[in-house]
């Protein structure tokens, strides 16, 4: 049986980012950069066209910024992860890319290790989020609910958003809880309905605010 390719395309209008990431996605064997763009519009032509599994994609960029780049991208290939690269020190629109559809978030800075282990992740249906795009959504000004208003989960749905919390996939949850993975998915979907999200990330970041992933 061949080795599964991971299909990447990376859009920024920095060459030298795109030069080092593909450089960095080049130690893995299993995942294979078809294209790199400067801008977002050729980058949203080609997933159009081309079998694309993951974009990495510049929050900040002329013409069409990141958020615009993925809505446009997951609007005609919703099956297309994409993550938002950012740079340590600048106040992105992160709840924005997250409402656009975006899988998650990487600094810039990040090791060429951690960048493949993040690419293979969203493959795999994984949110991923720096540890600095993380402090900032969760340090950002929320409505806080009152009280009567926090959604009520299930023991069962507790445990399995603690588990999407920490990065398990469907099918690491459904092991750890010995649970079927459809199972999982159909709390997956509830979880989600009560937390009045759209994705398994939204769902992770409103976990943080409401501090279900420290009860």
């Amino acid at each position: 049986m061949g080795l599964e390719l991971t299909n990447v395309v990376i859009i920024d209008d920095d060459q030298l980012v795109r030069r080092a990431i593909v450089d960095y996605l080049r130690i893995a064997t299993d995942i294979r950069v078809l294209a790199t763009f400067p801008k977002a519009e050729g980058g949203i032509e080609f997933t159009r066209r081309n079998p694309v599994h993951v974009a990495l994609v510049d929050i900040h960029m002329p013409g069409l910024n990141g958020i615009q780049t993925t809505k446009e991208i997951k609007a005609t290939n919703p099956d297309t992860q994409v993550l938002i690269l950012t740079s340590f020190d600048e106040d992105v629109a992160l709840h924005g890319a997250l409402d656009a559809g975006a899988s998650g978030f990487l600094l810039k800075s990040t090791s060429p290790e951690a960048l493949v282990d993040a690419v293979r992740a969203v493959r795999r249906g994984i949110s991923v989020i720096s540890g600095s795009p993380m402090s900032r959504l969760r340090n950002t000004p929320q409505a806080k609910p009152p009280e009567g208003e926090v959604p009520s989960l299930t023991q069962r749905e507790q445990d399995v958003l603690a588990l999407l919390c920490r990065g398990f996939s469907n099918n690491e949850i459904a092991r750890d809880l010995s649970l079927s993975e459809s199972s999982v998915k159909s709390h997956v979907t509830s979880i989600m309905q009560r937390l009045g999200v759209n994705s398994r990330l939204r769902a992770v970041v409103r976990a943080h605010e409401l501090g279900f992933d420290r009860s």
